[in-house]
């Protein structure tokens, strides 16, 4: 093989990376754009409202989605009730964790509604 044919395969070999990683990048970012249905990040979920209580943990009443708590900051006290099942929609404070002691630090949630499911 001569320099020449091998600076042409080099160039082809190039532009098929480069055609590949467009490809997947545009695909990863199109999958990407939850704002459109969503324009205000809001989830809707049932949850369940727990009291995780102890000399050194939470020690107040969190949002038990799946396997993930949160700390609610506006829960109202009427639906304090521990395994209390619920239907809420809620966005993610950004900015702001709340210290669980040795639970670690969990994130904090604005409740826009909640539900109280009689199931």
């Amino acid at each position: 093989m001569n320099h020449q044919n091998y600076i042409i395969m080099n160039k082809g070999f190039l532009y098929s990376v480069f055609t590949l990683l467009l490809s997947v990048a545009m695909l990863a970012l199109s999958g990407c754009d939850n704002n459109q249905s969503n324009p205000n990040n809001q989830i809707t979920t049932d949850a369940l409202i727990v009291l995780i209580d102890g000399p050194d943990t939470c020690n107040d009443y969190m949002i038990e989605i799946g396997k993930f708590v949160y700390k609610p900051e506006n829960l109202s006290s009427l639906l304090k009730v521990d395994s209390l099942k619920v239907n809420l929609t809620y966005e993610l404070n950004n900015t702001e964790t709340y210290n669980c002691g040795f639970g670690g630090y969990v994130p904090v949630i604005r409740i826009i509604n909640i539900e109280i499911l009689t199931n």
